[in-house]
């Protein structure tokens, strides 16, 4: 009895524990072809796509087998191969199954004749039908001679049907388009012909979704009025405005054409409004000025005008700033004016200054370039480590001017940073003394190998006055630290006074640094950082500093963490950045 009831429970047991997962099916798969067509097949054929699925099976894969000669020269035609050879061997190894695929592109075919049109209501104005015939051929990519590919037929059709949109024929349509092709001539006859529809001008704008912010602050992004001749590119560049400012966070832009005349094109605007209130607040730490700590508010429709106001308040062991703004959003031609006024206390290098500082600046920013005019009046109180005490004052105009043209933002490989400053003061206009001040920078990306970078960085500047003293310390220099010369202080290369390091009249400073990625989002680098300020060029000595670091590749920018050698002073010295150049 007893044996009997254990039976009957082992038997329960074993009927609720759950079974041996069976094995996945697998099959091996190689690809004989040339190495442009073979990478074509690994990323689109099903038999490589599906190789990894659970659902796999020898009844799937026979299926799969079946299909893949077709599939491939399907893919094949699109490159421009219309008589391929293809062979597709399978074969049941001990181990598992075998597929093998071998394919014999043959002669390309070429393109041969080509016939294109615009026909339409262009056709009564002669002049600008011929103009935008000639802008089609001039953009047109399958002349006569090069081998034919769908893509890029694809690509031809839809960029001549948007020039001639971009010509204020916003209904106009592909009325005929054919690709005749010859396998055995190797040849392709292309024929196009676009029908340009009515012309149209700009209609009434139509604005959906606003509850908080005037009509003003989205009809003033707008560079046409009604009656212009539409084009969709102002349409593009409207939106992008409207995308650009803190205000939406969501805008959507649609022409509605009418069918009859007056052929108009209004424009219907859906926009969703983001948050008029936002508080902002932020803690971290930096080798040059300490642990930081800010606060910032903005509000987004002061005097219900859609004005942006913002104020910050930033805490941080060496530098103690507060400032408040008031910024006009830009306008359709593409200026930002803002009015500011702020206060900075810095304690850095013995040298303790108070700066008050109001002024207003008008922006111009487009994809790569950034131009900023300013007028700013800037009062400082210094004070030395020997009690020496200056006050300096200057009522400045400022132009700045900022192209950056790198291939990431955030995490650049290639491409280049310039920055040019150019500024001044004249003694008889609310100033201590005439200077002019010429400030250049400029960093440059080169991709090393498949995932290093080599960086190099250089900056110089100069300002022209009679003393230090009698100038504000934002129009002087100072070296040293992250994005300076590593392996040195904060700010501790300048020139040497009562105690304490000012600022002085001249700078230069240059940085060679390499890049190699060692684990997922982290790189190590090692660099060379040369340079420093002077009182003159005839008293200035470059300090040189020397080490490795480690970068981190984050959401918001590259983190980097530096251990530099100052080769002169033989101390080493550790320094964190984030951030790109400028």
């Amino acid at each position: 009895m007893k044996l009997r009831l254990f039976a009957a429970l082992c038997s329960m047991v074993l009927g609720v524990l759950p079974a041996a997962a069976a094995e996945p099916f697998r099959y091996a798969l190689d690809i004989e072809a040339p190495a442009e067509i073979k990478s074509l097949l690994l990323q689109y054929l099903d038999v490589v796509r599906l190789r990894a699925s659970e659902r796999m099976s020898a009844e799937q894969l026979s299926r799969l087998v079946d299909a893949t000669p077709d599939e491939a020269t399907r893919l094949l035609e699109t490159e421009g191969y219309f008589a391929p050879q293809i062979t597709l061997t399978y074969r049941q190894d001990k181990a598992m199954p075998h597929v093998l695929l071998t394919v014999v592109p043959g002669k390309p075919v070429r393109v041969g004749k080509v016939q294109f049109v615009v026909s339409g209501a262009i056709a009564d104005n002669q002049p600008l039908r011929e103009q935008v015939q000639a802008q089609i051929l001039a953009a047109w990519t399958l002349p006569q001679g090069d081998i034919f590919k769908q893509k890029e037929w694809d690509e031809v059709k839809k960029r001549s049907l948007s020039l001639l949109q971009e010509k204020g024929y916003a209904a106009a349509s592909i009325a005929s388009s054919e690709a005749r092709i010859d396998p055995a001539a190797q040849s392709a006859e292309l024929q196009l012909e676009l029908d340009s529809g009515a012309a149209y001008r700009f209609g009434s704008l139509n604005i959906n979704g606003l509850k908080h912010y005037p009509e003003s602050l989205v009809r003033d992004q707008a560079t046409f009025v009604p009656g212009d001749s539409y084009r969709r590119s102002d349409l593009v560049d409207m939106q992008n405005r409207l995308h650009d400012l803190p205000h939406f966070s969501l805008v959507v832009m649609d022409p509605e054409l009418s069918p009859e005349p007056p052929y108009e094109a209004s424009v219907r605007i859906d926009v969703q409004e983001a948050p008029r209130h936002k508080v902002t607040t932020g803690l971290g730490y930096s080798t040059n000025t300490g642990i930081k700590s800010e606060l910032g508010y903005r509000f987004l429709n002061l005097a219900n005008r859609g004005w942006i106001s913002e104020s910050k308040l930033r805490l941080e062991q060496f530098e103690q700033a507060a400032e408040t703004s008031v910024t006009l959003p830009r306008l359709g031609a593409g200026y930002e004016h803002r009015a500011s006024m702020g206060y900075l206390r810095s304690d850095v290098q013995n040298l303790l200054s108070h700066t008050w500082r109001a002024g207003i600046s008008r922006q111009h920013e487009d994809f790569h370039l950034t131009r900023i005019w300013s007028l700013e009046y800037l009062a400082e109180q210094r004070e030395l480590e020997d009690g020496t005490q200056e006050n300096p004052r200057s009522l400045a105009l400022k132009f700045q001017w900022l192209r950056r043209d790198v291939d990431d933002i955030r995490n650049p490989r290639r491409g280049n940073l310039l920055q040019l400053v150019a500024g001044g003061a004249h003694e008889k206009l609310l100033s201590d003394a005439s200077f002019l001040h010429l400030y250049g920078r400029g960093v440059r990306y080169w991709p090393m190998g498949p995932q290093g970078v080599l960086i190099a960085r250089a900056e110089m500047g100069q300002t022209f006055a009679n003393e230090e003293a009698d100038v504000p310390s934002d129009w002087l220099f100072r070296a040293g630290g992250a994005g300076s010369v590593r392996g040195y202080d904060y700010q501790s290369l300048g020139v040497e006074s009562g105690g304490s390091i000012v600022p002085g009249r001249v700078l230069a400073t240059a940085s060679i640094e390499y890049q190699i990625p060692v684990y997922k989002d982290w790189r190590a680098a090692v660099f060379v950082d040369h340079g420093s300020a002077a009182g003159r060029w005839a008293d200035w000595h470059g300090k040189t500093g020397a080490g490795v670091g480690a970068r981190w590749v984050s959401p918001v920018g590259v983190l980097g963490l530096d251990l530099a050698r100052a080769i002169e002073d033989r101390k080493w010295r550790l320094h964190v950045a984030l951030g790109l150049a400028f």
